[in-house]
């Protein structure tokens, strides 16, 4: 069967098409319809689309990358723990409590706000409201950013590097 390739510098396969598609296709004879499943697995090698071991290695990396990053984002958006006062609770840290945190921080500091009560959840996830000071603000604040950082870390320092240096099979074994 002629199918219609496009191709990247690098010869990977960009398009393909059973008829021509954008400028300056190229033709090539297929055996199978495998091709249209993954494109940029194949690369365009002496007038064939050749399977390229090492790009489904590539993609798969990266989609492992992206899935890792997405399960990074919503560990992040969650809940972190902090200890005000000498008992634990959870505080959300969706995009709206995150502005909320750097508002109140910059309150706190121009002294508009001595204190405000603040949404939190006990360790059993009931709803509480408790007082927030500067000093139990900073207390806050901190466990907010370390919670951010931490969930970065994991993604970045650990999980990436495993990601880099893994095979097809091993991909299947790293998780959040």
């Amino acid at each position: 069967m002629i199918l219609y390739i496009i191709h990247n510098e690098k010869n990977i396969i960009t398009a393909v098409g059973t008829s021509p598609i954008e400028d300056n296709p190229i033709a090539v004879e297929v055996d199978s319809m495998e091709i249209f499943e993954n494109p940029s697995a194949y690369r365009y090698i002496d007038g064939q689309a050749v399977k390229d071991e090492s790009l489904i290695l590539e993609i798969a990396k990266t989609k492992k990358m992206a899935d890792l990053g997405t399960e990074c984002d919503n560990a992040i958006l969650g809940r972190f723990k902090a200890t005000i006062d000498g008992a634990d609770y959870l505080f959300s840290n969706d995009s709206v409590a995150q502005a909320n945190f750097d508002k109140l921080m910059f309150a706190f500091d121009k002294g508009f706000l001595t204190e405000i009560k603040w949404t939190a959840y006990d360790m059993e996830g009931s709803v509480v409201r408790i007082l927030i000071t500067p000093p139990t603000m900073i207390t806050l604040f901190v466990a907010h950013l370390t919670h951010i950082q931490e969930n970065i870390v994991k993604l970045r320092d650990i999980l990436q590097p495993q990601v880099e240096s893994a095979t097809i099979e091993e991909l299947e074994l790293i998780t959040w």
